[in-house]
């Protein structure tokens, strides 16, 4: 989009500066966006499988990591994966925003134990991306593995309308299946 298009120059600029790139690396690399945002999330994936690493208890063992949330490659990860999501915030609509905010949502719920803070994550992200299936896919597969498991209450069935070939009617008229002949 337009948008995007406008915006491309100024987050290479600070991609450029946050990343020391010289501007002859910049000219070789291209002035395309999706390369620089494809590094970074293949950047927070690396971080992610580290992470995994983290919490295997035999690595923790190993190498003294008593507090998995507070050990130096949980915050490092941590650091990487904040610092992606403030720039990641101004490319909602760019081709890996969405493996970007799955990679995230998941470290933020499994390895940080953030869930609330994931759900506004995937909630941002909706606001931007909800018209598309695998945007909502993806939400329900985060919220059925990191999700609350409240009780759903029961709902009536004249609330619920004509479901399950029910007519709303009390006499059960559908349940006989004898003949009165």
């Amino acid at each position: 989009t337009n948008e995007e298009e406008a915006a491309a120059p100024i987050a290479l600029y600070a991609l450029q500066k946050q990343y020391h790139i010289k501007h002859e690396e910049m000219i070789d690399f291209g002035h395309d966006m999706d390369k620089y945002i494809s590094l970074l999330v293949h950047r927070c994936e690396y971080y992610r499988r580290r992470a995994h690493c983290v919490l295997d208890e035999q690595y923790a063992a190993e190498n003294g990591v008593d507090n998995v949330r507070d050990s130096t490659l949980m915050k490092e990860a941590q650091a990487v994966f904040e610092d992606t999501a403030r720039f990641m915030e101004h490319q909602m609509l760019n081709q890996w925003a969405l493996l970007f905010y799955t990679f995230y949502t998941d470290f933020l719920s499994r390895f940080c134990g953030e869930i609330r803070r994931a759900r506004d994550v995937w909630e941002t992200f909706i606001k931007h991306r909800g018209k598309e299936w695998n945007v909502w896919l993806a939400f329900i597969e985060w919220e059925g593995s990191f999700g609350e498991m409240d009780a759903v209450a029961p709902s009536s069935r004249k609330r619920r309308g004509n479901i399950g070939g029910d007519d709303g009617d009390d006499d059960d008229d559908d349940d006989e299946d004898t003949d009165t002949t």
